[in-house]
């Protein structure tokens, strides 16, 4: 309520911090929970080089863990970023993924990807 009442959004997502999960919040967190398909474990300050190489293995619908405070993060982002468009995928956010795949997420379940309809 007091998100709606800040924002005018009424939907949301979640993501716990550090990927922890307990049944309480599933009790009381009436939203999709978004984890990962694929870690680039620049919170562990992987280097860069780690970073594109963790990242590297995604696969079409994969949600991709990184966080742009990591310095190295940044770095690698450009690089990713072309490596995607090579392979005529499209980086888009988690709520554009879903939608453009015609899937829904579910409030209190995991959403580690959405993967192409096969």
């Amino acid at each position: 309520a007091i998100l709606t009442e800040m924002t005018g959004y009424k939907k949301f997502l979640f993501r716990a911090p550090n990927l922890a999960t307990s049944a309480t919040m599933r009790e009381y967190i009436n939203a999709p929970f978004v984890h990962c398909g694929v870690d680039s474990k620049d919170w562990d300050k992987a280097t860069t080089e780690k970073i594109i190489e963790n990242v590297k293995k995604a696969k079409d619908g994969d949600i991709i863990l990184m966080h742009e405070t990591e310095a190295n993060t940044v770095e690698a982002v450009p690089v990713l970023l072309d490596y995607f468009e090579e392979q005529g995928w499209q980086v888009v956010s988690v709520s554009e993924l879903f939608l453009a795949r015609g899937q829904k997420m579910t409030p209190g379940e995991d959403h580690h990807r959405c993967p192409p309809a096969e």
